[in-house]
């Protein structure tokens, strides 16, 4: 059984494939993020979700927030200041798209309590 073997064909999603989901938004008041070297908190603002093949892989915030950027270490710091001379460091936003594969998109819309 030769096909027997062959694991099923994963879909594969591109930057391309993201779209807005229609109609669909959360309006927090408070929300936060915390990884290792990161800590996201939102204010007052609205997430609007983003879906590619058929799930939710990201969200646009837009309100008021500031993400806070820890050294990752001797090494990668440098690279760090060179894309942007305020990291490491404190950033304020206003809107912000978040897309993620290690849980933080479904973190955030379940502390907002779904789209």
């Amino acid at each position: 059984m030769l096909g027997a073997d062959i694991a099923p064909a994963q879909t594969v999603c591109n930057w391309e494939d993201i779209e807005p989901l229609p109609g669909r938004r959360a309006v927090v008041e408070s929300l936060e993020l915390r990884r290792e070297f990161l800590a996201l908190r939102l204010g007052p603002g609205d997430l609007y979700g983003l879906r590619a093949c058929d799930r939710t892989v990201g969200v646009v915030y837009v309100g008021s927030g500031e993400l806070d950027v820890g050294s990752p270490g001797p090494q990668r710091t440098p690279q760090m200041h060179g894309r942007s001379p305020d990291l490491p460091g404190t950033v304020l936003l206003d809107t912000a798209l978040i897309i993620g594969t290690d849980g933080a998109v479904d973190e955030l819309l379940s502390k907002a309590g779904g789209l």
